[in-house]
């Protein structure tokens, strides 16, 4: 991912066509490191305030302190 990473893009979302199952790569000192969502925890991204999560087979972006998207 030189371009994004060239362009300074703090992070990538890459959403696996079958599984359907999200792997973020977040920019840290010039690499990307991935973390991937899964159905069973929560992965902190560094855009302020949100965290994405698999839920019921489904996919969703909670956001830090907002109870009623918990």
């Amino acid at each position: 991912m030189p371009f994004y990473r060239d362009l300074g893009v703090p992070e990538v979302w890459v959403i696996q066509r079958n599984s359907r199952q999200p792997t973020i790569h977040v920019l840290n000192r010039g690499h990307y490191k991935s973390q991937t969502a899964t159905c069973e925890r929560w992965v902190p991204i560094p855009r302020p305030g949100s965290e994405p999560i698999g839920r019921n087979g489904k996919r969703a972006i909670r956001l830090k302190g907002d109870d009623s998207t918990r």
